[in-house]
């Protein structure tokens, strides 16, 4: 295929002059209204659908693995905060424009509030205290408290570096940050747009970490490959090994809608367990198939090239063990960058890029390395996205234009009649219209009763994979809690409601680990398997119906082939219906609902903990009281403790199948049966635009029959004037088409 943006100018083309055809038919003599108006209306719809087709590229990997620092590589400029630090709770959206501009969208105070309140499993005697009392950050006593209640943590909760830490830093950074978005966020969403000078003020909010956790969404601008711009999307997410869960969860939701992913993997380290885990988890979530590796090479760890290229080889086996035969390539991210910024690097860089200028033979192997990811990119980014979008609309572009030039046809050859044969020939016509209606009728009947069916079938496999007896979500789940077992040693030490927190929170922690690793790459797995079967129940049940279109179609076409004048082109049988599920879902804005583990420490299991401690401890003294020997130490906390965990596993597996419930329903009847419908409306309007092509415009040109000699000469010239630029329109389609069919792209694992 050729240079996809040129390809695109064709077809734009090819659409200009198409839609200056259907408006010349109305300027016939005698042409009552816009014979072809619906289909101006498919070509303005085309026309939106372009303009929001973006191809979606997500940088993912490891913390410091360079993501960052490549995707600023990518567009030739340090814009994006290096290092931001893991607390970043946002992925990073870039689209190349005219100029660097960033968009920050900020959360709400209840946003804000209540993730304050999910954090404070960690600060135990701030809800201790005031078990029924949200927390608001903008009330002052409020942040006293909670400022008090984080002083009293001992320093290795708050030092240590694992997902209990997490927690902690969060609550800092909301009362750290408060002062300086005090005005800015509010009761609904906030934007703040920094362009021109104040673009690098964006960096503020982004790497630092009290700020960053007040943002909600982060959209960039920015100068980039000119064949990229209102096509390319790409993300810089967080690290995949972020100790909290939730960042896995949010990049994961946004990994469901991408055309390709860039893992990244530091050459400094290769590729690490949290690796394989990670690519495990986009196995299961069925994206394996669209990954491209990149390792970053850092030029000063390594001593030659060769120790490069073992490392290289080393990863691409290692990592075929899980995605056969990958595509992995080696930059040095980190040269790029500097090499682009030249006379603005900063001394300390320079100094660097001065010592690996000397590398003559590593930068000649990388400079190749580097060229070859660029072409990859393209390939994959804008040659096989676009040979799947304009192969769509150039198929819809071929159904009008067939459709123009049977028209013209007709009516040049009823032109050259008299009125009788015009009256039988115009009579034949309309009743095979008539046919036709009755046809469209029974496909969209039977289409209806189709899609009932699969609407059954999907609730039904939806409802089993998420039953909470015996679906496979919810086994895993119930057994993984079950398993489950806080540090009672640790706890017994601590002052009972403080145990009982810290119980609840070990849970917690573990579970939307458990969630985020296995539970959302499952379903997502399952939504994405439930797709497909969509896209090819449509097809499907639309096949019998094409063949009576087809029928349909000769039929017409052996009227006009009695008509038309000798040497008028027949065009071939209409081609096979595709459904792009993609494109639906795109125009519809439709998206899976996105899964959170959002549970809540429950007040009534600490009370009932509590009346189970005193119990305890009355039973233990009355046996101190008769016992002839005393017990050596007072047990009755372990054991409240430890019913106070059994409890709270009850408790959370009934909140958990509740929460999967909810989010079953939402599924099926926000997502697939909403799926499902517009699908098959897509299906059917594809039929229908087929089926105008046979009668399209005879009601609003049964004037022109009727018009004088003189006007019927006029009309006869303008005929064969659009006529001659069909046959132009027609050809260069069929040129561009025969581009398109070129070797077939590879899938994408998101949307197309």
């Amino acid at each position: 295929m050729d240079d996809p943006s040129r390809t695109i100018e064709k077809l734009n083309e090819i659409e200009t002059r198409l839609g200056e055809v259907f408006d010349a038919v109305s300027f016939l003599p005698g042409i009552q209204g816009r014979p072809f108006l619906e289909w101006e209306k498919t070509l303005e719809r085309l026309r939106n659908q372009e303009e929001k087709n973006l191809v979606r590229m997500a940088v993912v990997g490891p913390i410091k693995s360079g993501k960052s620092t490549l995707t600023n590589s990518l567009f030739g400029g340090d814009y994006l905060k290096r290092g931001a630090g893991v607390i970043t709770s946002i992925v990073t959206r870039i689209q190349p424009g005219d100029h660097p501009m960033a968009i920050l969208e900020f959360k709400t105070w209840d946003d804000v509030n209540q993730e304050i309140g999910d954090a404070l499993a960690l600060v135990p005697s701030f809800v201790a205290a005031r078990p029924e009392k949200g927390v608001d950050i903008r009330l002052e006593s409020d942040r006293k408290e909670l400022a008090r209640a984080l002083s009293q943590l001992g320093a290795d909760q708050l030092i240590a570096q694992d997902t209990r830490s997490m927690n902690a830093m969060v609550l800092s950074a909301f009362l750290a940050g408060y002062e300086k978005v005090r005005d800015i966020v509010g009761s609904e969403p906030v934007r703040r747009i920094f362009e021109g000078q104040d673009f690098p003020l964006h960096k503020e909010f982004v790497g630092d970490e009290n700020l960053a956790t007040y943002l909600k969404d982060v959209l960039l601008s920015l100068p980039g490959p000119e064949e990229w711009k209102d096509r390319v999307e790409i993300a810089d997410c967080q690290g995949s090994d972020s100790p909290n869960p939730l960042h896995l969860v949010m990049i994961e939701d946004y990994l469901f809608h991408v055309h390709l992913i860039l893992y990244v993997v530091s050459s400094r380290t290769g590729l690490r367990q949290a690796d394989i885990r990670f690519l495990s988890l986009l196995r299961e979530m069925g994206l394996l198939e669209n990954i491209l590796f990149v390792v970053n090479v850092d030029i000063s760890e390594h001593e030659n090239l060769e120790d490069v290229k073992n490392l290289l080889a080393r990863v691409a086996n290692e990592i075929s063990l899980i995605r056969p035969e990958p595509e992995v390539v080696a930059v040095s991210a980190l040269y790029n960058l500097l090499e682009n910024l030249g006379p603005d690097m900063p001394p300390r860089e320079s100094a660097r890029m001065d010592q690996w200028n000397g590398e003559k033979e590593f930068l000649e192997f990388l400079a190749i390395e580097n060229s070859r990811l660029k072409a990859l990119l393209h390939k994959r980014l804008l040659e096989d996205q676009a040979a799947l979008v304009l192969g769509n609309k150039a198929g819809r572009l071929q159904v009008m234009a067939t459709a123009a030039t049977d028209w013209v046809r007709l009516h040049r050859d009823l032109l050259s009649r008299d009125r009788a044969q015009m009256d039988k020939a115009l009579a034949r016509l309309h009743k095979e219209r008539e046919g036709l209606d009755q046809i469209r009728a029974m496909i969209r009947d039977a289409l209806a009763g189709v899609n009932r069916k699969a609407q059954a079938s999907l609730g039904w496999e939806t409802d089993r994979y998420f039953d909470p007896a015996a679906g496979e979500i919810l086994d895993g789940a119930r057994k993984f809690i079950h398993q489950f077992s806080p540090n009672l040693e640790g706890l017994e030490n601590r002052r009972f409601t403080l145990a009982v927190h810290a119980a609840f929170q070990e849970l917690k922690i573990a579970l939307d680990r458990h969630m985020a690793e296995s539970v959302n790459p499952m379903v997502a797995g399952f939504v994405k398997r439930k797709e497909d079967d969509i896209a090819r129940l449509i097809e499907k049940s639309g096949e019998p119906y094409q063949i009576m279109m087809r029928e349909a179609a000769r039929r017409f076409n052996r009227i006009l082939e009695g008509m038309e004048s000798p040497g008028g082109e027949r065009e071939p049988d209409p081609e096979p219906l595709r459904l792009n599920l993609g494109e639906v879902k795109r125009v519809h804005g439709l998206t899976m609902p996105p899964l959170r583990s959002a549970l809540k420490y429950s007040a009534r299991i600490r009370t009932e903990a509590v009346f189970r401690l005193g119990a305890y401890r009355a039973f233990h003294a009355v046996l101190k009281l008769f016992a002839k020997k005393r017990p050596d130490a007072d047990l009755s906390s372990a054991r409240a403790i430890r019913d106070a965990v059994r409890r709270m596993k009850e408790e959370t597996l009934h909140s958990l199948a509740e929460q999967f419930m909810d989010f079953k329903e939402n599924l099926k009847f926000q997502y697939l049966y909403r799926l499902l419908d517009l699908g098959a409306q897509a299906l059917m309007k594809d039929l229908d635009e087929r089926f105008q092509g046979f009668t399209s415009g005879l009601e609003e040109s049964r004037g022109l029959l009727d018009t004088k000699d003189q006007e019927r000469k006029e009309a006869g010239q303008l005929l064969e004037g659009l006529e001659w630029d069909l046959r132009e329109v027609r050809r260069k389609l069929d040129a561009v088409r025969r581009e398109l069919a070129g070797p077939g792209p590879a899938g994408p694992g998101g949307e197309a």
